[in-house]
């Protein structure tokens, strides 16, 4: 793992990069609410994404990254099966490999950097989804003049008597002068009853109290925030969610408890 950078907010921080920092994360925090050895066994186990993750991610990417989304990805063509074991999926993954020959052997280009393959079906999911959330009433210009992907590395204060802890968050869309956090979400139902659910589920509120406490501890003013619920499945449906800071904070006592108890294992 790398170290942190300076206490403050780093736009354009590539995710590899950010998850390698060393230091209290919300996303594997969550586990302290279940035991400190959920938390530990994530933190030396990283997870594999699983597809719907992966989805979600490439969502993320399509709408705050656009640019780092076209090198990072590449579709399949329609006509090309999805079955990696048929000549044709076969020649269309050689010819999209570029490769070099030394000492009379191929190889795999030591200066390319494989792109991450979407199928036909994602592919077309994601530029509908893009749409949706670009052209829709209630989100048209939510993700305009923006920072996207700030990263925030903060010290966690206590109190008296108690260490500060070393924290770090990222916020998917900030826009500064209109004091708004924008947050979004893949889901399965984003109608705001079934979403609802969802989050609590997954504990979004404590994640965004997470998100503010950073954005207070480093001067980011934050009046109010906005969910962007987005289906994963057709018709992509979207929903815009908003909620006041106060509402957002609802889980802020478990955050803190979390950081806390992270703190207490390390001392």
């Amino acid at each position: 793992m790398q170290d942190y950078p300076q206490i403050g907010a780093h736009p354009g921080i590539p995710e590899p990069e950010y998850r390698s920092w060393k230091a209290f994360s919300i996303t594997n925090g969550l586990k302290l609410l279940k035991s400190p050895g959920h938390y530990r066994h994530a933190e030396d186990n990283p997870r594999e994404p699983t597809k719907s993750m992966m989805f979600g991610t490439a969502v993320h990417e399509r709408l705050l990254e656009p640019e780092v989304f076209k090198e990072k990805y590449i579709y399949v063509p329609e006509e090309i099966p999805r079955d990696r074991r048929t000549k044709a999926r076969k020649k269309w993954e050689e010819e999209n490999t570029p490769v070099v020959v030394r000492d009379g052997h191929v190889a795999i280009d030591p200066a390319f950097m494989p792109k991450s393959v979407l199928e036909t079906e994602d592919a077309k999911a994601i530029e509908t989804i893009a749409e949706q959330v670009m052209t829709r009433d209630c989100c048209a210009g939510l993700l305009e003049g923006g920072e996207n992907e700030i990263a925030l590395v903060w010290r966690h204060d206590f109190g008296e008597g108690v260490e500060p802890m070393l924290c770090k968050g990222r916020l998917d869309c900030y826009q500064q002068d209109l004091g708004l956090l924008v947050d979004i979400k893949t889901t399965a139902d984003a109608s705001p009853e079934k979403f609802g659910k969802s989050a609590a589920n997954y504990c979004y509120h404590i994640q965004l109290a997470h998100y503010l406490a950073g954005a207070r501890a480093l001067d980011l003013e934050i009046e109010s925030v906005v969910i962007v619920a987005i289906e994963s499945e057709e018709p992509y449906g979207v929903e815009r969610l908003s909620s006041s800071v106060e509402c957002a904070e609802g889980g802020r006592a478990s955050a803190s408890g979390a950081t806390r108890e992270v703190s207490s294992c390390a001392n």
